[in-house]
């Protein structure tokens, strides 16, 4: 081979077996590969099924990203997009279904984007194996358990030394692994794909031990591994949760809050799933019935600044499809902004006399609990009625409460 100066140097024997061995695709037994490529039950638990569907894969189809975004769709029986995603389809599993398809794709390339940063720390390592990552766990396989109806196998690992506070950040639900072989080269071809399943971290912590699951198969006469964290996906398998469960589709407001137009009656099919038939979209209903000169009065906003009131008009006379990126440091308004644009917005809607949704999300809990508190106290104490349609969707207990367990009188 040529050298990176330039010069012309023989490697033979056990030097070209490790060169060759880095270099080489795991090998997949027909068995193994018609199993992986099978359709994943719609029995499991999405849990199961969101890690059934993703690491199936190996790592090369990562890296390489060959049609895998296509594989894993398939998998999960999703709806490939052919082009941007419409605002509005015939019902709601549609919608949902395309935008799992779309998480998913986000998933892959997080996964894909850490074997890119561990391959890079491979072929700096080179022969250097002797230099240890303090986020790398070194461990020993004492258990593998098959589970028949989900395909994966569940590996149990034990770390003799304590987890350095590296790893013990990473030992969380969600956090996928890159198992590697200790005698095995340091590659991403030897590297087997696994997800830690959900478990007390104190427990993992206080016995130096965690079970992950994993769909490929496992060299059995391998005690030594190495297990690499390369992402955290419990986020994409949340909202991958939340856009394919059955019950979601039942919701009765479901489809007109997703912009869909007004059923006039409801139908079931043959598998006691709800079907809405849609009518024609109106104005809002009677009771909803605003007098244009009333409209300004529904609300006590507060008066912007000229900075903010540009950024609000920005966001309101912005064209359909556009985003509108707002930025400040803590303090500067941002919330009250937000607030103002809501009311704006809803007034603009009675006075059009159309009915129009907005959905508005935040990172955490206690931030949609705050701006719900906000927007009640924008409304005029001149008016007992509410102007629109209020729903409040997140964790209950949470939203419902001080931050204390008590409920806020």
């Amino acid at each position: 081979i040529q050298t990176s100066t330039g010069e012309h140097k023989f490697i033979g024997g056990a030097a070209m077996a490790r060169r060759t061995a880095r270099q080489a695709t795991r090998i997949v037994r027909p068995d193994e590969k018609q199993r992986l490529e099978q359709p994943v039950s719609s029995k499991l638990n999405p849990f199961e099924r969101f890690y059934a569907g993703l690491l199936r894969c190996s790592a090369n189809d990562f890296m390489s990203n060959k049609d895998t975004w296509q594989a894993i769709c398939q998998r999960l029986q999703l709806p490939m997009p052919a082009g941007p995603l419409k605002p509005v389809y015939p019902d709601a599993k549609q919608h949902f279904f395309h935008r799992a398809s779309l998480v998913m794709e986000e998933a892959r390339f997080a996964v894909a984007e850490g074997l890119k940063r561990l391959d890079h720390r491979y072929r700096h390592l080179g022969k250097h194996r002797h230099h240890k990552h303090n986020d790398t766990l070194r461990v020993k396989l004492v258990n593998l358990e098959q589970r028949d109806q989900s395909g994966h196998m569940v590996a149990t690992f034990v770390q003799k030394e304590a987890f350095t506070p590296e790893q013990k950040e990473c030992l969380k639900t969600g956090t996928v692994f890159a198992c590697n072989p200790s005698n095995a080269a340091m590659s991403i071809a030897n590297s087997i794909l696994a997800s830690i399943l959900p478990a007390s971290r104190d427990d993992m912590i206080d016995n130096r031990k965690l079970s992950v699951m994993i769909f490929t198969n496992v060299p059995t006469k391998t005690i030594e591994w190495e297990l690499t964290p390369l992402t955290s996906l419990v986020s994409h398998q949340r909202m991958f949760e939340a856009c394919t469960s059955r019950s979601t589709f039942k919701v009765p407001f479901l489809h007109p809050l997703i912009g869909g137009k007004e059923s006039t009656h409801v139908r079931f099919d043959d598998e006691g799933e709800t079907i809405a038939v849609v009518s024609n979209e109106g104005s809002h209903d009677d009771d909803f019935f605003i007098p244009k000169e009333a409209v300004h009065k529904l609300f006590s906003l507060p008066s912007l600044n000229p900075t903010q009131e540009k950024a609000a008009r920005s966001f309101l006379e912005a064209p359909v499809g556009t985003i509108t990126l707002i930025q400040g440091p803590p303090g500067s308004g941002k919330t009250m902004l937000l607030v103002s644009v809501i009311c704006r917005y809803i007034m603009e809607s009675i006075e059009k006399g159309i009915s129009r949704s907005i959905m508005v999300t935040a990172p955490t809990n206690k931030a949609v609990s705050v701006l719900c508190e906000r927007f009640l106290q924008a409304l005029s104490k001149d008016h007992n009625v509410m102007p629109c349609n209020v729903l409040l969707i997140g964790d209950e207990d949470k939203l419902i409460t001080d931050g204390f367990g008590h409920e806020p009188r």
